[in-house]
């Protein structure tokens, strides 16, 4: 037990060497202030996160959480902007995208002006970073500094402070928030932890701690992997405390204990420094004294701004004024941490209120056939249309939400049309130049009229056998073979493949009849001479 307390001893003086100065919270208030300002970027559409919030996601109206939510959110955008082939499921999932990162902006906003130690501040930028990166990359961009193919365009292209973060995090790293090559370059030696423990090993002393940090003055803190080094089981030891928090680990149950004990039995142990059982690391609770107490005022979270009683936050369970962390209603402004009525503050404000709609064009097509024909034909063409205008509206009210007047601010700009094809060529089937192409009906092709063949064929003089059939291939149309004298123009049209006069003629059989005629002379004169 005395090891125990001499690790959280150490960890009580480490921690005060390392705590967060007012002057240093400020400072990363304002990072977090320049940060959470760029996020409304003034683009030519407005407001970057509000356009993109109220008019391009509809997130303002139709806020969602999960894909079912933000489907139906995603189908309300494809209604409004009526945009053709819209694919409602790929802009759900990018509008969820966007809607989780806006949620780890607010988060890491309000962590940045709860925190207190050097620890919360870096989780803080983490989320802001996390939303920052989320929001620069969302695929509902329309990029003017960047390229992307696949982006939608609903909004405008946010341009955050980066420069702030970075700052932010160059002062966590030189504090010690974050073990880098510029932070621990130069260190030759590593140092142990207050009970013996070497850096990087499990205590054997006090049970369930690891010997970790910078390696320059490591300390001990809870750690899984040094379960291994408790007592072992078969020594009659229970494996939780009697809140059922495991060995080695910090109670959730009674936040501030952390459950130990080397022999006989387990018990919880107050770790009255608040280093290794930190209050903040079970929601709702937070640091008073030893002790950690509930934080929360009604549904909202100690250090966290109510947003529907500007300015209250909540402070150690009680709500308080405070203008400048949650700001004031529309209609009021600073007034100390407090808010006082100002009714000219919500006088004008400039709003682009798009229409959006289907017109519908009729024009003249003329579709192009082969052989020279034609026709005209009459064709609708549905297109989606936006109309847009600027206006300088008067408003009023304590919280500015009722219009009083509105004037429009130079000319509309509306979307042009689309130009129609005015001419389309028709594809029509093959039809060999020796047959007829009859007139096309409408946009349909005409029949193809051709003299008898069995086939289509490319190279006139070919000759072929099809189905037992003896062909030729003339005018681009395989065609039975002619038979003795039929009529034709070339040898290759007859069986005999010889044309001879116009006809088709079998040389063959006549050179056999003439022999034959001769030899029988010759056999006549031998016998008159007696050969």
């Amino acid at each position: 037990m005395r090891a125990v307390l001499a690790g959280f001893a150490l960890l009580f003086m480490i921690g005060a060497v390392l705590a967060v100065s007012q002057s240093d919270i400020s400072e990363f208030q304002g990072y977090a202030d320049a940060i959470n300002a760029s996020r409304n970027y003034m683009t030519q559409y407005g407001p970057a996160e509000q356009t993109c919030w109220t008019s391009g996601t509809l997130l303002a109206s139709h806020p969602c959480n999960d894909m079912a939510s933000c489907a139906q959110t995603a189908s309300m955008v494809c209604v409004i902007t009526g945009a053709m082939g819209c694919q409602i499921e790929v802009l759900a999932q990018h509008i969820l995208t966007y809607s989780q990162a806006i949620d780890s902006l607010n988060q890491g906003y309000s962590q940045v002006y709860a925190a207190t130690t050097l620890d919360q501040i870096q989780t803080a930028f983490n989320t802001l970073k996390s939303g920052m990166d989320s929001v620069k990359n969302s695929k509902l961009r329309f990029p003017t500094t960047t390229t992307c193919s696949d982006c939608l365009g609903v909004c405008p292209e946010a341009n955050l402070d980066y420069t702030s973060l970075n700052a932010a995090f160059a002062k966590i790293s030189s504090m010690g928030g974050t073990d880098s090559p510029a932070s621990t370059g130069g260190i030759t030696s590593i140092g142990n932890c207050a009970d013996g423990t070497q850096y990087g090993k499990c205590s054997t002393v006090t049970h369930g701690m690891y010997c970790g940090g910078s390696v320059s003055a490591p300390i001990l803190g809870l750690d899984s992997r040094c379960a291994s080094t408790t007592t072992s089981p078969n020594s009659g030891i229970p494996s939780n405390c009697a809140d059922g928090t495991p060995y080695g680990k910090c109670s959730t149950a009674n936040p501030g204990y952390y459950c130990s004990g080397d022999s006989g039995a387990r018990a919880l142990v107050q770790d009255t420094t608040h280093i290794t059982c930190k209050c903040s690391d079970v929601p709702g609770y937070i640091e008073q004294g030893e002790n950690c107490v509930a934080a929360k005022c009604g549904s909202i979270n100690n250090g966290e701004c109510d947003p529907s009683n500007k300015p209250k936050i909540c402070v150690n369970g009680v709500l308080v004024d405070n203008a400048q962390k949650c700001g004031c209603p529309r209609g009021y402004v600073f007034s100390g941490n407090s808010c006082s009525h100002n009714e000219f503050s919500c006088l004008k404000k400039v709003s682009n209120i798009c229409n959006y709609s289907n017109e519908t064009m009729t024009y003249e097509v003329t579709y192009i056939f082969d052989r020279g024909y034609k026709t005209v034909v009459t064709e609708n063409l549905t297109y989606p249309r936006q109309s847009c205008q600027n206006y300088e509206i008067m408003m009023a009210g304590d919280n500015c939400d009722i219009e009083k007047e509105r004037q429009p601010v130079g000319g509309a700009s509306v979307s042009p049309a689309p130009v129609p094809e005015g001419q389309k060529t028709v594809d029509c089937d093959r039809c060999p130049a020796v047959c007829e192409r009859k007139p096309p009906n409408g946009i349909i092709c005409g029949a193809c009229i051709c003299p008898t063949n069995v086939g289509y064929c490319n190279q006139a003089g070919i000759r072929n056998m099809m189905d037992g059939q003896a062909i030729y291939c003339l005018d681009e149309l395989w065609r039975a073979q002619k038979e003795n004298q039929e009529s034709c123009q070339n040898s290759f049209e007859c069986k005999s493949n010889f044309c001879s006069d116009g006809v088709c003629y079998n040389i063959a059989q006549d050179v056999h009849q003439n022999t034959n005629l001769l030899q029988q002379i010759i056999d006549f004169l031998k016998k008159i001479f007696g050969g």
